[in-house]
């Protein structure tokens, strides 16, 4: 079975100690995961949460048999970013399992296409919701790849 794990970008104004916080209900909930049966982790390979959940597929690699697959928007992704985290975002896409480029850069859909291509591939989708989407958001202020999941019948869970 095979989980996506996505975010709206909220976690990058965490502090530290938040951010750690997130990053082990991450890792505590692909372990649980693991353990029902899921092999197969797609992210974007956005900043935050898709790529501390890279990590955490990685360092699970080396004790389970699991895969991480990066659905990203396009090639040129990661430009604009600072030199740190370009060199993570590389290190993650050379050591993914498989790596889809959902778009040409110049395509204004191309995140919400990753979206799509990892959702075709998903049953679950774990969703860091600090601004309550999951219960409370009206349909027009929910983020893309949540109402999606719901028009595709699927399982939500919040991060």
């Amino acid at each position: 079975m095979t989980a996506a794990v996505a975010s709206c970008g909220e976690e990058l104004f965490l502090n530290d100690t938040q951010a750690q916080i997130v990053q082990q209900r991450i890792a505590l909930l692909l372990l649980a995961l693991h353990k029902e049966g899921y092999t197969d982790f797609c992210v974007n390979a956005s900043a935050g949460i898709p790529l501390w959940t890279a990590r955490i597929v990685m360092r699970m690699k080396k004790r389970f048999p699991v895969r991480l697959h990066l659905v990203c928007p396009h090639e040129e992704q990661a430009r604009r970013w600072t030199e740190g985290l370009r060199n993570e975002y590389y290190s993650v896409h050379a050591q993914a399992d498989s790596v889809t480029f959902a778009a040409p850069p110049d395509d204004p859909e191309s995140y919400h296409r990753a979206d799509e291509a990892m959702l075709s591939r998903s049953t679950l989708l774990l969703f860091y919701d600090k601004q309550g989407y999951v219960q409370y958001a009206l349909p027009q202020e929910t983020p893309y790849i949540l109402t999606l999941a719901r028009l595709r019948g699927i399982e939500v869970q919040e991060i």
